[in-house]
């Protein structure tokens, strides 16, 4: 970790990579899952 860099804006960096690897994830997850129901889709 720098040490320009301060704590909160470390954590707040980590925050929004988390929730955009999330995001990813979830849009994974319905188009598996609309994948799945709608068979050969």
């Amino acid at each position: 970790m720098h040490n320009m860099m301060n704590k909160r804006q470390f954590i707040e960096m980590t925050v929004k990579e988390q929730r955009s690897v999330v995001f990813k994830v979830n849009i994974q997850d319905e188009f598996f899952r609309g994948v799945s129901k709608g068979g050969k889709g």
